[in-house]
């Protein structure tokens, strides 16, 4: 559903947040992180990756950017918004 949703909807603007998901666990035993883009206007996450416990939010920011799902956006936000943790970029 994100992709057709991603494919059907003009991103005005996009908002970026790090989650952690209580209660659940991966493989390894340890606590789900996700980071996720969500639109502004619509209210829906275009795209989400798992922080790994190796990395953080900073280093995986760019990539959530770059991912296939949004670059399928009829138009691409001109900033993100959300995490001051990457003003540290």
């Amino acid at each position: 559903i994100h992709t057709w949703l991603a494919e059907h909807t003009d991103p005005g603007a996009i908002a970026v947040d790090g989650k952690t998901l209580r209660g659940a666990k991966g493989h390894d035993g340890k606590q789900v992180h996700l980071l996720s883009a969500i639109l502004h206007k619509e209210g829906v996450v275009v795209s989400q990756t798992l922080v790994d416990r190796k990395t953080n939010e900073i280093t995986m920011f760019q990539s959530l950017l770059n991912s296939a799902l949004i670059k399928k956006t009829p138009r691409r936000p001109q900033m993100p918004s959300g995490l001051v943790a990457i003003t540290q970029l």
